[in-house]
């Protein structure tokens, strides 16, 4: 009894709390790709089409050196080369946005990717054909030309680009289901919209890769 006592006398013990241990917070490099402008499926399209244009290029390059070349492809082709009295720059425009609109109009179009592929590499061909018989042809002069050319064929090169991505792209928004309840009419008319407003920057695009090739290349010839 005394003991029972004497241990209810004594203070009580406070069990020290244990301090629950937080593992540091760990660079995470998911929350990163998915704050990125560009994601990884838009990435793997972006390099799809390049390599379809580098193939079409590499393809036609090597087709314009075996096959012969005349005038009268140069000039069809390539005419601001030869200064003709019959150039007007809509011929010039026509040449290169028939492409844009035939790639657009791919976007409305289930099957729209394999056409939407077919059109690049197409393009590219002609531009990689056309580039080889003027340098095959014309020697020291072609390959000037081809130099100049590069400041209007970055406009086209990206008006392509542009128009192609964002067509691949409407078609899968086509192919995709809608998840959950939205606004499906005010949703399409957005996608549209910006559809259109990419048209729109490929054609100013394509229009300033003409006046290029029509005022100043010319005038170097």
């Amino acid at each position: 009894m005394k003991n029972t006592a004497l241990k209810n006398l004594l203070p009580i013990k406070i069990k020290p709390i244990k301090k629950q241990f937080k593992p540091p917070q760990r660079y995470n490099k998911r929350a990163q790709n998915n704050t990125s402008i560009i994601s990884k499926n838009d990435k793997i399209l972006i390099s799809v089409i390049s390599f379809i244009i580098f193939l079409g290029s590499f393809i036609g390059s090597i087709y314009g050196v075996k096959t012969d070349t005349t005038d009268e492809i140069l000039i069809k082709y390539a005419p601001a080369l030869y200064n003709s009295e019959n150039l007007y720059i809509i011929s010039i425009f026509t040449k290169n946005i028939k492409y844009i609109i035939a790639l657009w109009i791919c976007g409305f179009f289930e099957c729209g990717w394999g056409f939407n592929g077919a059109i690049t590499i197409f393009w590219a061909f002609s531009k990689g054909n056309i580039s080889s018989k003027v340098i095959q042809f014309l020697g020291n002069k072609g390959i000037l030309y081809s130099a100049l050319s590069i400041i209007p064929n970055i406009f086209t090169f990206t008006s392509i680009m542009l128009v192609s991505f964002f067509s691949f792209q409407m078609v899968m928004k086509g192919l995709s289901k809608p998840v959950g309840k939205m606004n499906l009419r005010r949703e399409k008319h957005k996608i549209y919209t910006e559809y259109f407003i990419i048209l729109s920057v490929c054609i100013i695009m394509c229009f300033i890769s003409s006046i290029f090739e029509f005022y100043i290349i010319p005038l170097l010839f």
